[in-house]
């Protein structure tokens, strides 16, 4: 039963992002793993589509919620 209960809690979890800002580390962490690929320019043109059509539906948080620091207060 205890398993059961395990899986159940997994699946309820939302693992998408909840807002648009994200903690300037992460940005960075990023932004280095990204350094130095290539990519075609069909390529380009899906990722900026589905980029698109993926943050049109996350909303922003409330200016008091989210330090410029990245943390949430």
């Amino acid at each position: 039963m205890e398993i059961i209960g395990k899986i159940e809690m997994t699946m309820e979890k939302n693992y998408k992002r909840q807002y648009r800002e994200c903690p300037v580390e992460v940005r960075k962490k990023i932004s280095d793993k990204m350094k130095g690929r290539k990519k075609s320019d069909m390529t380009k043109q899906r990722i900026s589509m589905g980029m698109k059509n993926y943050w049109r539906d996350v909303p922003s948080m409330s200016g008091s919620d989210f330090t410029s620091t990245g943390r949430i207060v």
